[in-house]
């Protein structure tokens, strides 16, 4: 079973057309609809069941067009084990706190790539072997700091950005950048 607390969805831009907002479900089709248009509409749905397998699914739409339409729709619902009335457990989801858009996909292909052509743009010269086989030790040691104080990585950014963003600042300050000849 399933509760929701209600929630306000809103169009704010005064020029909008307006929207609709609804909760469907894939097995029995509208369970809330509610239209808005420079408003404010609280979104409650009464409690229900939910079947293993089943989608639910909170959909916004503009009602005639897309022109400057967006919408603000914080979505809460708790799920309720009815089976076990007197379990406090209940698990609530909160769409602010918990829900986001897509995560880019922290991928290390590229960085070894990246940092030779990082060593090349600095310095004006490919790194040695020796070189960037240091490099590549700067790297995983960056890459375990990072792993263990996530605290290092920069709103925005990811593990191997902030690697590469880091091997960059130490090339910048080393020597041989600093005092060229």
């Amino acid at each position: 079973m399933t509760r929701g607390a209600p929630s306000p969805v809103a169009t704010p831009p005064p020029c909008a057309p307006g929207g609709c907002a609804g909760v469907v479900s894939d097995r029995r089709g509208p369970l809330g609809q509610w239209q808005v248009h420079n408003s404010m509409a609280e979104t409650h749905v009464d409690p229900f069941s939910i079947e293993a397998g089943e989608s639910i699914d909170f959909v916004t739409d503009c009602l005639s067009n897309e022109n400057a339409d967006s919408f603000d729709w914080k979505v809460k619902i708790a799920l309720v084990d009815s089976s076990n009335a007197s379990d406090n457990g209940d698990r609530k989801r909160d769409s602010v706190a918990e829900f986001h858009g897509p995560v880019a996909a922290d991928s290390f292909v590229d960085l070894p790539a990246q940092m030779h052509f990082a060593w090349r743009v600095i310095f004006c010269r490919p790194p040695t072997s020796d070189e960037f086989k240091l490099s590549v030790i700067h790297a995983a040691n960056q890459l375990q700091a990072i792993k263990s104080d996530p605290r290092g990585i920069a709103s925005g950014s990811n593990i191997s950005k902030q690697v590469l963003v880091n091997y960059c600042h130490a090339l910048l300050n080393s020597n041989e950048f600093v005092y060229v000849d």
